[in-house]
């Protein structure tokens, strides 16, 4: 997949993304991470790449000083299936044309959840207010006790 991102790739902020590869690589990365920063930094893109080398399904260690790195090979069927979340735009646009489909009660109730792989779980702020609701955020309590159906984690 051309399009499909690398680390090489990432731009900026390259000690932090060192960091985040070697606890991959080390099995050693943090139940949760928090990543802020302006729009268009590329937190969305290094949360998927971070993903896809926790998931791949051929994992790759690339050599570094510091220790190895955690990588991903961009063709394995979870990398594919994680990259299809790449344009979220498109994703969350195609969902709430979905959730408008719907009859008026159950519009209230379904939130915006996107989910290119079974063990991945995205939740994009819900239009037209753009904000995570709280039904989305039961969601995800909900998700979190269940084992992954086909890597070894859940994300």
């Amino acid at each position: 997949m051309s399009s499909l991102p690398s680390f090489g790739d990432f731009v900026g902020n390259s000690a932090a993304v060192i960091q985040l590869r070697r606890a991959v690589a080390n099995g050693r990365l943090p139940h949760s991470i928090l990543l802020s920063g302006p729009a268009g930094a590329g937190k969305y893109t290094l949360t998927l790449m971070v993903t896809m080398a926790l998931l791949c399904e051929r994992q790759t260690r690339e050599p570094h000083p510091g220790g190895d790195l955690g990588s991903f090979c961009g063709e394995c069927r979870s990398c594919t299936r994680i990259a299809e979340s790449l344009n979220l735009p498109a994703l969350v646009e195609a969902a709430v044309a979905a959730r408008e489909e719907l009859r008026d009660t159950d519009k209230k109730d379904t939130r915006v959840l996107i989910q290119t792989h079974p063990d991945v779980l995205i939740l994009p702020p819900d239009p037209p207010q753009l904000l995570v609701k709280l039904g989305q955020v039961r969601t995800l309590i909900h998700t979190i006790y269940s084992l992954p159906n086909e890597g070894k984690r859940r994300v």
